[in-house]
């Protein structure tokens, strides 16, 4: 009987393999995305062997960002009212360029710093408009409700693979044959999710989007989401424990070496319990059959994370760290995913782009700016205190939320979702 469970329960994590264009789009995607952390990983060692300047890898991360705190909101304009479909495949063709421009000006041996932030720059520009199209798209190539939680999770499984597999094979790539190579292979990878775009039979979605002009669709977005106390709340813990509660891993370096006295080792497992926790956080919610329950697991989940990150700042037993590491990066995705899950759920059809651009910003902005608090906060309060206090925040957070979970359930059942 248990063993018949597991078998279903092991099953049903690829039940949303069953539909054909998902598969494509899942396969394309991952390959897509092992190429993008190639790329990552080998244009920051390329600049630093250039630059010899931990500032410049800042400057790089800052411009590859920035883009996307002026642009999210209008990107979900777009989203609604044209077809998703060709956006994303003008945006896949874009990044494609962009990375073989890359490969180009390595090639010839002829770097030039502002050319690679200027690249850079461009990527996050596109990545900022793709985003939010990718993350509705998915509802478009699924429809069917029950299954969006399985199809997140294994999104969010296939991220989180690709974070694990793509920057070990750029350390040797980037030793055996250059970082130019790596750039070409990136570009290379857009080739499969072009294909896999260009395969699906898509039935366009069609929403009743008001004919308003540019800003006044774009103001309708974000006061439908001030309005829908339910999106607002889902959306608030999101950001919250994105800017907070996933910050702490930018100075996961100064535990492994100044707290346990290791070396790149131990910051290696510490790094590998972050990715391992969200794999399984991800891979429990695609193993869900319906969004039922889902809501008081967001809950509990969240309160387990924020305890045991408040622990973390003071541990000095590294097993027990691995251990809560683990747990805190679980929690933290089903943060996400859970609550990314329950909104395209909820959401009406003709606001999904351009709430699911909001959505988005709590990575492409919250989370860059979360890195440079806790890493100010640091240097003026103590590493301890700073982590302490990020997961302090973040379980107030919690516990609001929790007080909002009757009025997230109501809306739920209101729109004919299993709780």
């Amino acid at each position: 009987m248990f063993l018949k469970k597991f078998t279903d329960r092991f099953l049903g994590i690829f039940e949303s393999f069953k539909l054909r264009n998902y598969s494509l789009y899942f396969f394309g995607q991952g390959t897509s995305l092992i190429g993008t952390w190639i790329q990552r990983t080998a244009l920051s060692w390329l600049i630093y062997r250039v630059t010899d300047s931990v500032l410049w890898l800042g400057l790089l991360g800052f411009v590859g960002k920035i883009p996307s705190l002026f642009i999210t909101p209008f990107a979900g304009v777009i989203a609604d009212r044209y077809p998703r479909h060709k956006i994303l495949k003008i945006s896949q063709i874009l990044m494609l360029v962009q990375a073989f421009a890359l490969f180009l000006i390595v090639y010839i041996n002829d770097v030039k710093i502002w050319q690679v932030l200027l690249l850079s720059t461009i990527l996050g520009a596109i990545e900022t408009f793709e985003t939010p199209v990718r993350h509705a798209f998915v509802f478009d190539i699924v429809q069917d409700r029950n299954k969006i939680a399985n199809a997140i999770g294994l999104n969010s499984a296939m991220f989180n693979t690709a974070r694990l597999i793509g920057p070990a094979l750029a350390g040797y790539l980037v030793a055996q044959i250059g970082e130019a190579y790596c750039f070409l292979i990136n570009s290379f990878s857009f080739i499969a999710m072009l294909l896999a775009l260009f395969q699906m039979k898509i039935d366009i979605v069609k929403v009743n989007v008001k004919k308003l002009p540019f800003f006044s669709n774009l103001k309708e977005g974000f006061s439908y989401v001030v309005k829908n106390q339910s999106i607002g709340y889902l959306l608030f813990n999101v950001c919250v424990f994105t800017l907070f509660g996933q910050s702490y891993t930018v100075i996961l370096p100064y535990f492994a070496k100044e707290v346990f006295g290791g070396d790149s080792r131990i910051l290696g497992l510490m790094v590998s319990a972050v990715g391992a926790g969200a794999l399984f956080g991800a891979m429990y919610l695609a193993s869900r059959k319906n969004t039922k329950g889902l809501t008081d697991k967001i809950s509990n989940f969240g309160l387990l994370a924020t305890l045991c990150l408040m622990v973390i700042a003071f541990s000095k037993i590294y097993y027990l760290s691995l251990i809560l590491i683990f747990i805190t990066s679980c929690g933290l995705m089903m943060q996400n995913a859970g609550s990314n899950t329950i909104i395209q759920n909820i959401i009406d059809e003709d606001k999904r782009g351009r709430v699911m651009s909001i959505y988005s910003m709590s990575f492409l902005v919250f989370l860059p700016l979360g890195s440079l608090l806790i890493g100010s906060a640091s240097k003026y309060f103590g590493v301890e205190r700073s982590v302490f206090a990020s997961g302090l925040l973040c379980f107030l957070a919690s516990m609001v939320f929790r007080f909002k979970v009757p009025l997230i359930k109501k809306m739920i059942k209101e729109k004919n979702i299993a709780v």
